[in-house]
C-alpha cells in the first residue's frame, strides 16, 4: 500500500470513529465499553502522533490549530472524563439522550472537516496515480452510509420534537409558551443540521436522492410547506420516511463493511511489519 493511500486509509478509519459517535444517539439497553474506550483512545491518538492528520494539521497553520482545537473539544465534550453526555457509571456507560443535539452538532462539523482533509489526499493520489480503485468504491460506500446514518438518527430525534411541540401547543391552547418556543428552537436546529448534511453530500445516485426526497418531503410537511398525502397523517408520513432509511441504512451498512474491512486489515498488517523491522535487526 503505498504511504499517500495509508494515508487516506487512517483518515478515513479516523473518521469512522467520529460517525460512530452518532450510535449515542440511539436509546439502547446498554453500550459496549470497550467499544466506547477504543472511541475515546484513537480521537486523540491521531492529533498526539506523527499520524497523516497530524502532519497536515501542523503544516495548515491557523487553520490547522482551529481544527486541532475542535476536536479536542470533541473529546472534552463527549468523550472527556468530565463529560455530562457519555459518563462511565458502575453499570456500564451512561447516556444523557438529553443531549443529542450537541452529540450531532459535534459530530457532523468534525466529520465533514476530515471529509475536506481526506479529499485533499485523494486529488493528490489521483494526480499522481497513486489512487486504489477499492479507495475510490469504498470513499463511495463510506459516504453512503454516512448520510443514511444521519438521516436515521435525526429523523428520530425531529418526530419526537414535532408531537412534543404539538402537544405544547395543545395543552395551551393554541398559544405559544416559552416551552413550545424552547421545542420550536431545537426543531430549526435540526432541520438546519439536515440541511447542512444535504448541502455537504456528493453522493448522486438515485436510490440515495430519492431518500433524501422522503426526509425534506417529511420536512416540508410539519413545517406547513408541502400538503400532506391524501389520506395520510403526520404519524404516516414519519413511519414511511423512518422505514425507508433503515432499509437504506442495512444495505449501506452491508456494502461499507465490505470493502472497508479488508482495506483496515492489509493497513493494520503492514503497520504490525514495520513496527516488527527494527526489532528483527536488533
Amino acid at each position: 500500500m503505498e504511504n499517500i493511500q495509508k494515508a487516506i486509509v487512517t483518515l478515513l478509519h479516523y473518521n469512522t470513529i467520529i460517525r460512530d459517535t452518532l450510535e449515542y444517539t440511539i436509546k439502547k439497553k446498554e453500550y459496549n465499553l470497550d467499544f466506547f474506550n477504543f472511541k475515546k483512545k484513537g480521537i486523540l491518538v491521531e492529533i498526539e502522533q506523527n499520524t497523516p492528520l497530524r502532519i497536515f494539521l501542523d503544516k495548515a497553520g491557523e487553520n490547522g490549530e482551529k481544527l486541532t482545537t475542535r476536536i479536542k473539544d470533541f473529546y472534552e465534550t463527549l468523550y472527556g472524563d468530565d463529560s455530562t453526555i457519555l459518563r462511565i457509571a458502575p453499570d456500564g456507560l451512561r447516556v444523557d439522550h438529553a443531549q443529542h443535539l450537541t452529540i450531532y452538532e459535534q459530530t457532523l462539523i468534525l466529520h465533514e472537516e476530515i471529509r475536506r482533509i481526506t479529499n485533499v489526499h485523494v486529488d493528490f493520489a489521483k494526480k499522481n496515480n497513486q489512487f486504489d480503485k477499492r479507495l475510490e468504491d469504498l470513499i463511495k460506500a463510506d459516504e453512503r452510509f454516512y448520510r443514511g446514518l444521519v438521516y436515521m438518527t435525526m429523523i428520530n430525534d425531529l418526530e419526537v420534537l414535532y408531537f412534543e411541540y404539538n402537544k405544547a401547543r395543545n395543552e395551551a391552547k393554541g398559544e405559544l409558551t416559552p416551552q413550545s418556543n424552547f421545542i420550536q428552537n431545537d426543531i430549526s436546529k435540526v432541520t438546519n443540521l439536515l440541511n447542512f448534511t444535504r448541502q455537504n453530500s456528493v453522493a448522486t445516485d438515485l436510490e440515495y436522492m430519492e431518500l433524501v426526497d422522503k426526509v425534506f418531503a417529511v420536512i416540508e410537511n410539519i413545517s406547513g410547506k408541502r400538503d400532506l398525502p391524501i389520506g395520510k397523517n403526520y404519524v404516516d408520513v414519519f413511519k414511511e420516511a423512518k422505514e425507508a432509511i433503515a432499509a437504506f441504512v442495512k444495505e449501506t451498512e452491508f456494502k461499507w463493511r465490505d470493502l472497508y474491512n479488508p482495506v483496515i486489515k492489509e493497513l493494520l498488517q503492514e503497520s504490525k511489519i514495520s513496527a516488527e523491522k527494527p526489532a528483527a535487526k536488533a
